[in-house]
């Protein structure tokens, strides 16, 4: 790195603006996804996540950023087989303590709601199913009965 930092850097809520600014004239994907997990402010990680198309890049920001509007926006923009992997994955205490100031049921529910192929729905129901069976521990997961009532919205055949 030079003598100075990137704009995206700063920490001050007073120059987010021009950080933003900074963010939305970068087009280089793997630069996006370097402000994504780097930078300080959560306004700025959300204007580089918005500009992304990496979709594994878009999966480790939903998995790992603590502010939730970029968690958000972050599964807003996968294809389908990310959002079967985001709404059937057995959820780990790092993960809920990510989550923190957000809702970590939050996201799978979004995810699940974002689906709209059969298949990916059926991929997401069998990965349901097998979690169900007792790969893991009831202490550690929390209830998916949300996402599967949402499965059974749009496929109203499907049982658990």
């Amino acid at each position: 790195m030079g003598l100075f930092r990137p704009v995206w850097m700063t920490d001050k809520q007073g120059k987010e603006n021009k950080a933003v600014a900074a963010v939305r004239k970068v087009t280089d994907q793997a630069q996006l996804a370097k402000i994504a997990r780097e930078a300080p402010l959560g306004k700025v990680r959300t204007e580089a996540v918005s500009r992304m198309t990496d979709q594994d890049a878009l999966y480790e920001v939903a998995i790992s950023d603590g502010y939730f509007v970029t968690r958000q926006m972050a599964i807003r923009r996968m294809d389908e087989a990310h959002l079967v992997r985001i709404a059937g994955k057995v959820p780990t205490r790092e993960y809920i303590r990510a989550c923190r100031p957000g809702d970590p049921e939050g996201d799978e529910v979004l995810a699940v709601s974002l689906i709209t192929s059969s298949e990916a729905l059926a991929d997401l129901y069998l990965l349901l199913k097998e979690n169900r069976r007792g790969r893991m521990r009831a202490k550690d997961a929390r209830p998916h009965c949300l996402l599967v009532s949402c499965a059974k919205r749009k496929r109203s055949n499907w049982r658990i």
